[in-house]
């Protein structure tokens, strides 16, 4: 199933206060990239060699926008948590009070997070120089921006939307949004610590790359097809005339010389004895 940038909180009411943890994608990893992740796993947080987040100029850009310009037009709403990834931003809003922007409108989140986009779409084109008024070069080491360029919660008519991404204009990030609302004890705490562990657990991934991947028939369970079927018919009850049902079974098992393999994820060196992995699914119910 393709990963999907819609889910939203089933029964929510997004006009309302509350604790929200957004997820939004950029719409093109390669020309459009945040930052680069830079760094050493071994030291810790605070450390200056810690793992961290390398801005870019349109990075720099996508964080004055959601720290400034988001309180700027809707000043019941502060961001407490985030992290700029290469490729995806998090974000904890906090809604204190319903949406209401500054000049008394009321609204709901998806207005407020659709004017962020736009407001980072009128940046970023100036920064590639594409926008109405290509932007001055800037230099490398720092980046100008204008209080309050956050865009208006109005919707987009179809004509201006045509006008504004012609002339081969892409939007900085994917349509949608995915939110988290932390409600049970300790929820807050643990998106927290999620947001904040991105960077490290990307070098993780990056240093380890031959364990992030599935490794097929990786385990030999050192159990036989016919010890799993003896098995069966003395502890479940599986008939052993029942030839369907056993063979629904062995279409799912990974079977090399007599032997039932498993599937791996991870580093097989945690794993000091012979183990008997089992995997659970739903699918898997007769």
């Amino acid at each position: 199933m393709p990963h999907s940038m819609q889910r939203r909180s089933p029964g929510n009411n997004y006009r309302n206060p509350g604790l929200y943890h957004i997820t939004i994608n950029i719409h093109d990893r390669k020309s459009q990239s945040l930052g680069r992740i830079i760094g050493d796993v071994q030291y810790p947080d605070g450390h200056p060699d810690a793992p961290r987040v390398e801005l870019t100029a349109i990075g720099k850009m996508v964080e004055y926008e959601l720290l400034h310009s988001i309180t700027y037009h809707y000043p019941l709403i502060k961001i407490q948590d985030y992290v700029l990834m290469p490729e995806h931003i998090h974000f904890i809003a906090n809604v204190k009070n319903s949406i209401i922007s500054k000049n008394g409108r009321q609204t709901h989140l998806g207005q407020v997070i659709a004017g962020f986009k736009e407001g980072c779409n009128r940046r970023y084109w100036e920064i590639i120089g594409k926008g109405e008024v290509a932007a001055k070069p800037q230099p490398t080491t720092s980046v100008t921006f204008v209080a309050g360029s956050f865009a208006t919660s109005t919707p987009v008519s179809g004509a201006n939307k045509k006008q504004r991404f012609s002339s081969g204009r892409q939007p900085l990030f994917t349509s949608g949004y995915v939110d988290v609302i932390p409600l049970k004890p300790g929820q807050l705490e643990t998106q927290r610590a999620y947001i904040h562990a991105n960077p490290r657990n990307r070098l993780l991934r990056f240093n380890n790359s031959n364990m992030m991947k599935a490794q097929r028939k990786s385990i030999d369970t050192l159990v036989t097809s016919n010890a799993l079927r003896g098995y069966l018919i003395r502890e479940h009850a599986l008939h052993q005339d029942d030839t369907q049902i056993w063979q629904t079974i062995v279409e799912r098992l990974l079977i090399a010389n007599n032997h039932i393999y498993c599937d791996s994820y991870g580093n097989l060196q945690l794993m000091n004895h012979q183990l008997l992995p089992v995997v659970c699914h739903r699918k898997d119910k007769l």
